[in-house]
């Protein structure tokens, strides 16, 4: 609920009384009306009666009253939640727009290095065979290639998408294979700076 004083203050401005005027009215000091409208003073019940009877307003109306300043306001928060709202989408359009563009440079950047046409900083053995291949197994590329990131109609979402979750599925293999290979040759003995050897 909105603060009485607050309120008759509204009332007040809303009907064009000065603090003199409406002081004056209702028999008491502007002084006191002054005091009453900042919230000085707790009105008690009887002298809130008086407002409302002068104002030809309940109580309940009196609490509820909307000055036209708190009815703009109200009209245009909706104007403004949407104003945010398409800065926001806008926003996302542009991160997609420069993941997209980010993958697609990697994926020129490894066809020319595929193909010879750049320096390799890679291995050979470690070349991967198609730029897309290349691009999937960049650190972090499951958490770029998400719905929020790239938009669905992203020629090569679908692509990227399979050759990550193959990259991952290869990694995990890998880590498998090793796995099983330590617990079929048993724990393998390591040299330690004393040359002594230790197992583990």
């Amino acid at each position: 609920m909105k603060e009485i004083h607050r309120q008759i203050k509204a009332i007040r401005k809303s009907k064009g009384l000065t603090q003199d005027e409406l002081a004056d009215v209702l028999g008491m000091k502007k002084a006191n009306l002054s005091r009453i409208e900042s919230g000085a003073v707790n009105l008690k019940p009887e002298k809130l009666k008086i407002f409302a009877d002068y104002f030809k307003m309940s109580l309940e109306e009196i609490a509820s009253f909307e000055s036209a300043q708190d009815k703009i306001k109200k009209e245009k928060q909706p104007v403004d939640l949407e104003a945010a709202l398409l800065e926001k989408e806008k926003q996302i359009e542009r991160m997609q727009l420069a993941v997209e563009s980010f993958l697609a440079f990697a994926l020129k950047q490894f066809e020319d290095i595929i193909e010879g046409k750049a320096a390799n900083p890679f291995n050979d053995d470690r070349l991967p065979k198609t730029p897309l291949e290349a691009v999937s197994e960049l650190s972090g590329m499951v958490f770029i290639l998400n719905s929020e990131n790239v938009r669905p109609e992203f020629p090569l979402t679908e692509s990227f998408r399979d050759a990550v979750h193959k990259s991952i599925a290869k990694s995990i293999g890998a880590m498998v294979d090793k796995v099983l290979t330590g617990i079929k040759n048993g724990p393998q003995p390591l040299e330690d700076d004393d040359d002594e050897i230790v197992t583990y």
